[in-house]
């Protein structure tokens, strides 16, 4: 915005079009889950998937976690001091294929906060992959097979490809009586500047996870898996 008032623009008008307006109104119908709903926008919270899960991570790898040996710092906070949070400027946009695709409608730069990456963190051998995120630790990883968001829609590109964002897993911790409760976001950070309307771009973390991206038929599920649709 600043670069458009020097450019001499002094207004700017913002409309949704017709086609986004009737995407986000069907999507209710075609997924089970609507795009209004608290976990399908920019800060929602990763919630663990299963509470058996959540306590055999507790009382194993938990105790092992430190902000030392996986260069992850532990805070009570969304945001790392010094960061800046743009999570309010992303938004989906139509594509004239009648998809949708994930952009910053301001200026976006490097180490930029732009919100949470949905989906339910799981422990467990067994993981999907087409719908999952590697954690930082064996067996920690993030399922989006059954929960979506606006940051879930961005573009991907297959794996070793450029991007322009990252997805980055923090460790959170609260007390809980005296034990400590350590518990996960996977936030999506800029890598580099993005200018405003360009669309968001994240490396595939499997050629699976890429080619299931590709199809328009998954994006107007907003990925997630078939048995969600029916």
């Amino acid at each position: 915005m600043y670069e458009m008032r020097e450019a001499g623009i002094h207004k700017v008008l913002l409309y949704r079009s017709k086609e986004f307006d009737s995407f986000c109104r069907g999507y209710s119908r075609t997924a089970e889950i609507s795009l209004v709903s608290e976990t399908s926008w920019n800060n929602a919270s990763n919630e663990w998937a299963s509470v058996a899960e959540e306590e055999i991570f507790k009382q194993g790898a938990a105790e092992s976690l430190s902000a030392d040996n996986l260069g992850i710092r532990l805070s009570d906070g969304l945001v790392y001091e010094g960061e800046t949070d743009k999570s309010a400027f992303i938004t989906l946009l139509p594509k004239e294929d009648s998809t949708l695709f994930v952009a910053s409608i301001i200026p976006v730069y490097k180490g930029d906060f732009l919100g949470i990456f949905a989906g339910a963190i799981r422990f467990s051998e067994e993981f999907s992959i087409a719908h999952s995120i590697p954690g930082p630790t064996g067996r920690l990883w993030l399922d989006y097979s059954q929960v979506t968001g606006v940051l879930n829609q961005m573009q991907v590109s297959e794996p070793g490809g450029k991007a322009n964002v990252c997805l980055h897993w923090v460790a959170f911790c609260g007390d809980v009586e005296t034990q400590p409760d350590i518990s996960w976001r996977v936030s999506v950070k800029a890598s580099k500047k993005i200018m405003p309307f360009e669309p968001l771009l994240r490396v595939a973390t499997q050629h699976g996870q890429y080619e299931l991206h590709l199809s328009s038929e998954n994006a107007e599920r907003g990925f997630l898996e078939t048995a969600i649709s029916q």
